[in-house]
């Protein structure tokens, strides 16, 4: 099933963010056997990156790198590493949902919300 994060945002409106299957895959595999040179060099790509990007913390970096260079976490864990990994500034809240949940309409799709009570995406 393809999952995506929906960011209830400060604003009112979400954001969306597909999972990519394969960082699932590989995540909860064997990893992609980076040596830890090649570890340290992807965590410098997000940490120290060219400008105007603004590098994120170690901290927030490493653990999602270390996924996956070996592998080996659960599919919780990597929905929540990924989720970590590309916080949405301005987000209160992520959810996970199956992407046959979101409204297939995008027509008004600036205009979406999230719903609390339902945890679901409310249309105009």
């Amino acid at each position: 099933m393809m999952k995506a994060y929906v960011h209830e945002m400060r604003s009112g409106g979400v954001s969306i963010t597909q999972v990519n299957p394969k960082l699932i895959e590989t995540m909860t595999g064997t990893g992609y056997g980076w040596e830890d040179a090649q570890i340290e060099l992807e965590i410098t790509k997000y940490t120290n990156p060219p400008a105007p990007e603004v590098g994120k913390p170690e901290a927030q970096v490493r653990p999602y790198i270390e996924a996956l260079a070996h592998g080996g976490v659960t599919e919780g864990r990597a929905y929540s590493l990924i989720n970590d990994h590309g916080h949405v500034a301005e987000c209160l809240s992520c959810h996970l949902v199956d992407i046959s949940e979101l409204p297939e309409d995008r027509t008004n799709r600036n205009s979406w919300h999230w719903d609390r009570k339902t945890g679901r995406i409310t249309l105009p």
